[in-house]
């Protein structure tokens, strides 16, 4: 008997959370994505201004900006050097008080958006939030996890990858640096067509958290959020004319299959109708998600066909024949299916019916050439590695 871990499955999924934010954060246009990515930071110009200095200005924009007006870095058209005199400085004051036009569109606004950007840079992005980082012409967005505080770089220190790969990418050269884990990165193209309007934002930092859904379903195809969801998209592979049919029979018989095993009638499925296109589901019962995904795999690939299985999840356990159903054995001690003592006499019923649903999925699962979400079939392909029947099952095979 082939056992297949439900819990391990769980484990080996990306976990996310609703509560950190999500910022996209520009790379000089690009220029910096290559030393962003393999010295995992992203990182902010005005060297000449530090991170205590910012800090000083009690998150001010108007304080931050007559700093930065006081620096030498900026030059004016008219003038070769910014002057530090005190009376110039209050007219500026003065000027950005009332938002003269005449100014709105030159030095001054371009100082305010300056230091915008920095206090949101030292302020606001914080640990576990999630940023994403778009190449050259936003081709490929890399995104990662914020794990440590803003920080100054030391200009006599080397980057990680600098000695070996020095003449291959061009490093930023800033100071104020804030670390980063990448995740993972996709496709501007593979991506939902809405997070062309974030993309193409012109400010360094933007916050993203009305587009983190479409990000985390472009990143992973499979995903806990919160804990209490799990979010599987399947993809519709097929070129042209989507069967409406066929679509509508897999969303049917999906719902009926989760809503069977997990007593929960509140799956969310969204459906591109593109084609191709993604179909996402979300399921409240992570269990009963879980398992619907597992025999849905079970009864739609051949890979998977023949022999007995043993699903389980803590105390539940769920033994099924792949060849002719056979419900066998279940242990239900503490589950969240919350099954009654009237309700166990109809338990093999309802699972070799879910079973059945899954085997007739192959239609709509073909004719709409449907990919299972990579993510789920990698954590699932880990838990059988794992068993030693499972190996011996797939030699036996390999025999014939």
């Amino acid at each position: 008997m082939i056992n297949i871990d439900l819990a391990n499955i769980e484990k080996n999924l990306p976990h996310l959370d609703s509560f950190s934010n999500y910022w996209l954060f520009r790379a000089n246009g690009g220029e910096f994505f290559t030393d962003f990515k393999l010295n995992e930071y992203i990182g902010i110009s005005w060297n000449e201004i530090t991170i205590d200095q910012i800090k000083k200005c009690n998150n001010s924009v108007n304080e931050l900006k007559r700093l930065l007006y006081s620096l030498d870095k900026y030059k004016s058209k008219d003038k070769n050097v910014i002057t530090n005199n005190s009376e110039e400085l209050d007219l500026f004051k003065f000027l950005e008080d009332f938002d003269i036009p005449e100014i709105s569109n030159s030095i001054p606004r371009k100082i305010s958006n300056a230091a915008s950007q920095l206090l949101r840079f030292v302020n606001d992005i914080k640990i576990n939030d999630t940023v994403i980082v778009p190449s050259k012409n936003s081709e490929t967005l890399l995104v990662g996890k914020v794990t440590g505080e803003p920080f100054e770089f030391n200009e006599e220190e080397k980057d990680i990858n600098l000695l070996s790969t020095e003449n291959s990418y061009k490093h930023s050269g800033y100071l104020k640096r804030i670390p980063v884990k990448w995740m993972g990165s996709f496709q501007r193209n593979d991506a939902d067509a809405k997070l062309y309007k974030l993309i193409y934002s012109q400010h360094t930092i933007n916050n993203a958290n009305e587009y983190r859904n479409i990000i985390n379903r472009a990143l992973f195809d499979a995903y806990i959020l919160d804990d209490s969801e799990l979010h599987l998209t399947y993809h519709i592979n097929k070129e042209s004319g989507i069967s409406g049919k066929a679509l509508g029979q897999f969303v049917s018989c999906y719902s009926e299959l989760y809503e069977l095993l997990s007593n929960d009638s509140e799956m969310q499925v969204k459906i591109n109708v593109q084609s191709p296109g993604p179909v996402e589901s979300t399921a409240k019962k992570i269990f009963g998600g879980l398992i619907a995904f597992t025999l849905l795999a079970i009864g739609t690939n051949t890979v998977y066909a023949g022999g007995k299985y043993s699903l389980k999840f803590g105390d539940f356990e769920l033994t099924i024949d792949s060849n002719s159903f056979a419900s066998e054995h279940r242990k239900n001690k503490a589950t969240d299916l919350e099954l009654k003592e009237k309700e166990k006499d109809n338990l093999a019923e309802r699972e070799e019916r879910a079973y059945n649903l899954a085997k007739e999925l192959k239609v709509p699962v073909s004719e709409l050439n449907l990919d299972l979400p990579k993510n789920a079939e990698k954590a699932l392909q880990n838990s059988l590695n794992n068993d030693p029947e499972y190996k011996k099952s797939l030699e036996e095979q390999s025999k014939h």
